[in-house]
């Protein structure tokens, strides 16, 4: 609970604030249309698994198409118009499993064990990019991720669609390709986390390790200096106490 509120108030608040200073200003608005489209699959849940219980088929594919539009359309609109944000870069991956979850809970009392195995797997790769984020570490969508995520929305509408023939042959290849992707999808995840923090680690020790030799150096410099300012004052007195005695030589000379 607590790294869910720290991760709130250090990563998602500073940004969604950004975002609306942004969207109240009629000049940057614009800038905030990828941001709309990511955040209205956000309403996925409260759309689809009503649509889905108590409508038919027909009706729960044209929501659903809806909301996949959105994904397709804030990529590329951020992209083509260089519109991209760390908002919509956060929000992406929250609100394509919202809308995974969407598709996937009203199938839980038709197939129960295939259903909860995916929302399961779906839940351990959000685990870990939360964990991954609040270190710092960054996590970043790969390709990999994408083809999981493209998988689990098609596996979740192939199960509203059984009846088909077509689909009741492709069914099982689509639920064992998903369940396979996102299990190396959660473990690419975590060996990417883990070796940035290793690197994280790396990067401490060698900052320690050089922090003792720079004050050795220091010292070995002040020591260099003192005996040379050393040899210069004995050099100095020698110079000194000598030249009496040659002051002393002329003057008898002299005489």
């Amino acid at each position: 609970m607590k790294s869910i509120k720290r991760e709130w108030n250090e990563i998602w608040l500073p940004e969604i604030k950004k975002a609306l200073i942004e969207f109240k200003n009629s000049k940057t608005r614009y800038r905030q249309i990828p941001n709309i489209l990511t955040a209205s699959r956000l309403l996925s849940p409260i759309v689809i698994i009503p649509v889905a219980l108590f409508t038919n088929v027909i009706a729960t594919f044209v929501v659903t198409s809806l909301f996949a539009l959105t994904d397709a359309l804030d990529g590329k609109i951020a992209r083509k118009y260089n519109l991209k944000s760390k908002l919509g870069a956060m929000l992406d991956p929250v609100t394509d499993k919202l809308f995974a979850f969407a598709l996937l809970i009203p199938n839980i009392t038709t197939f129960p064990i295939i259903t909860t195995s995916i929302i399961a797997l779906e839940g351990t790769i959000g685990f870990i990019n939360s964990c991954s984020t609040l270190k710092g570490n960054q996590p970043h969508s790969n390709m990999l991720g994408k083809i999981k995520t493209t998988f689990v929305s098609i596996t979740a509408i192939a199960m509203y669609l059984t009846g088909i023939p077509l689909i009741q042959i492709l069914f099982p290849f689509l639920v064992g390709s998903t369940i396979c992707l996102q299990i190396s999808a959660a473990t690419t995840y975590k060996i990417i986390d883990s070796k940035k923090d290793h690197q994280k680690v790396f990067l401490e020790q060698k900052a320690k390790s050089t922090i003792p030799k720079r004050k050795e150096t220091k010292v070995e410099e002040k020591k260099i200096r003192k005996e040379n300012l050393k040899q210069e004052l004995l050099q100095e007195k020698e110079s000194l106490l000598s030249k009496p005695d040659e002051d002393n030589f002329t003057l008898i000379k002299n005489k």
